[in-house]
């Protein structure tokens, strides 16, 4: 049995996981696919790396 059962490993299931350890280590994350957002591995901010630089030139 877990004290906490996060569904998800985005944005708000890692702030959530990120905030419950701080009370237990009891937790359960279930996850289908790679941690993170996707904004932060492939989408938003890669792009917004590439807009800007070509931005520059």
């Amino acid at each position: 049995m877990f004290d906490l059962i996060i569904i998800g490993a985005g944005t708000a299931g890692i702030s959530a996981y990120k905030e419950a350890v701080k009370y237990t280590n009891n937790l359960l994350i279930i996850n289908d696919g790679p941690w993170d957002t996707t904004c932060a591995r492939v989408g938003c901010m890669p792009s917004k790396v590439l807009i800007s630089t070509a931005n520059r030139m």
